[in-house]
């Protein structure tokens, strides 16, 4: 009897041997992701855009979703493995390699809001992202041109589409958001081209930003002389999958970035690439893959 009871001693204060480590452990990881500071995650989702954002106030904003699952890997990485909520999402534009993932995300997770511009389309991407929306009781909006959002000190102001905006493809009405937190700014371009580049240049005289992420994945489409010089980024973002049958980035544009000394990264070489404020507004940039900067 006195051994049995000896034993049982042993076995309970293993149990709380191990929920004190459990607890410990927990600990250490709340402590990794609240840390309370300004993150932007530029995802490797292969060729198709994605960027999730993280506010000090622990606020999650997802800006398209890739093309497939690749995006849930993406999420886990950094988000905790606990959080199942996504306060926002916003898709740029309904091509499959911004949209097709979000199908995931959504059933996946529980999202508050969706903001799409192109939410009347008749395709069936289109459709079927806002029939699981409606299902899980996500909110879907329409922002263009002139319309704003703030969310955990975030600011982000939709710089284009505008309203009934003649399109002659959909790359050319996809979603412009400049984003500002602190002194901090950066420069979401979605699939947009020239043209809209330029129109940008026009209307916005404070369109400069810290981080541009380039349009169309570098293709030669976009990323004109002109708007480079606008913009002055110190870094520009490239969101390719590696050796695309596309080509992309183009040639032309590295070119462009090399003789204006804007450094850039592309998701094909240096995976995903994580942006994070810390105090007194420093920058700090570190890539998935340890390739030099180019």
């Amino acid at each position: 009897m006195e051994i049995k009871i000896l034993f049982k001693k042993i076995i309970n204060s293993h149990y709380v041997v191990f929920f004190i480590v459990f607890c410990v452990i927990l600990e250490i990881l709340f402590v990794a992701y609240e840390d309370h500071l300004f993150h932007i995650y530029f995802l490797d989702v292969g060729q198709g855009d994605s960027i999730f954002i993280r506010t000090p106030s622990n606020r999650d904003i997802l800006i398209d979703g890739g093309e497939d699952t690749s995006v849930l890997g993406e999420l886990a990485e950094v988000m905790p493995f606990w959080d199942r909520t996504i306060d926002m999402i916003i898709s740029t534009h309904p091509d499959s390699d911004h949209l097709g993932g979000l199908l995931h995300v959504l059933e996946r997770y529980s999202v508050q809001v969706l903001i799409m511009n192109e939410r009347n389309a008749s395709s069936f991407l289109v459709q079927k992202v806002i029939s699981i929306s409606k299902q899980k009781n996500t909110e879907v909006i329409e922002l263009n041109t002139g319309d704003y959002i703030d969310i955990g000190g975030l600011h982000l102001d939709i710089l284009w589409p505008p309203i009934n905006f003649m399109k002659k493809n959909e790359n050319q009405a996809s979603s412009v958001v400049q984003g500002h937190y602190l002194d901090f700014s950066f420069l979401l371009t979605g699939d947009i081209e020239s043209e809209q580049e330029k129109r940008l240049i026009q209307e916005y005289s404070e369109i400069s930003s810290h981080i541009l992420k380039l349009s169309h994945h570098g293709s030669k489409t976009g990323s004109s002389i002109q708007f480079l010089d606008e913009v002055r980024p110190y870094i520009a973002i490239i969101s390719c999958g590696a050796n695309n049958k596309f080509g992309h980035p183009a040639d032309v544009v590295i070119e462009r970035l090399k003789e204006r000394n804007i450094y850039y990264l592309r998701t094909d070489l240096h995976g995903r690439i994580e942006f994070l404020i810390r105090e007194k507004g420093r920058l700090e940039v570190t890539p998935e893959i340890d390739n030099a900067v180019q």
